[in-house]
């Protein structure tokens, strides 16, 4: 589940990163400090959590994830550099899945836990990530409303191992479901960048900003690995 993974730790970087880059923002610092300490202090946790899992049995530290975590950093900074602007914004998106198969129920419950929140967190199969282009951004002369975007999403199926679908049950079997075809999901549709809702309350602004980290429901698209294309009229 590295692909899965790694698009997690991106998400979790640029978040991170946006998160510290505002907060220092709000203590009066000029922006290149702000930009300086965001692209410190925001990948900064999640070196510390790598670091740790280095040491940790049963994890190990990866190269990938840290490459992971410095696009996501990186994504966020670099478009605060350059335009002073997201025009892209990195989003996240879930929806709880169900396996018909007793053995993939089971298979899940193990690896990605049993309540919705683990399988939020954990269950790849039922992630999709989002890189969400303000359209008003790049054409501004436009008549399109400037809280509308673009996405483009990344999700997967049948994934119940780490690089295969290959696993030893609590019993030493060794249960080998390797005939269920590991497949990538590419996605289009709509979004909505809330933080481009002109509003003077405060609290409507916060509201917004912590809810623009996830995607919007909306009419998507979906083409996969193998060839199908599937359209959805809501999907989160």
């Amino acid at each position: 589940m590295e692909s899965g993974g790694q698009k997690a730790h991106a998400w979790s970087a640029y978040q991170l990163t946006s998160a510290s880059y505002r907060a220092w923002k709000w203590t009066g610092v000029n922006e290149k400090k702000a930009l300086l300490y965001a692209g410190i202090s925001g990948p900064g946790f999640l070196t510390v959590i790598e670091i740790l899992d280095g040491f940790s049995q049963g994890w190990g530290f990866s190269m990938g994830d840290m490459a992971a975590n410095v696009f996501g950093s990186g994504l966020f900074l670099g478009q605060q550099a350059l335009w002073n602007k997201q025009k892209f914004t990195f989003k996240f998106s879930f929806h709880k899945k169900y396996y018909q198969e007793a053995l993939l129920e089971k298979r899940a419950d193990n690896l990605f836990g049993k309540s919705w929140y683990e399988r939020m967190l954990k269950d790849y199969n039922a992630q999709t990530y989002w890189l969400s282009g303000n359209i008003h951004s790049f054409f501004p002369k436009s008549k399109f409303p400037k809280w509308l975007n673009i996405s483009f999403g990344y999700g997967a199926e049948g994934m119940f191992g780490g690089y295969e679908n290959k696993w030893t049950d609590k019993n030493g079997t060794v249960i080998d479901r390797t005939d269920l075809k590991r497949i990538q999901k590419f996605y289009l549709a709509p979004d909505i960048d809330l933080t481009r809702i002109r509003t003077s309350s405060r609290f409507l602004k916060t509201t917004f900003y912590l809810f623009n980290s996830l995607k919007f429901p909306a009419p998507t698209i979906m083409i996969d690995s193998k060839g199908k294309i599937h359209g959805y009229l809501l999907y989160f």
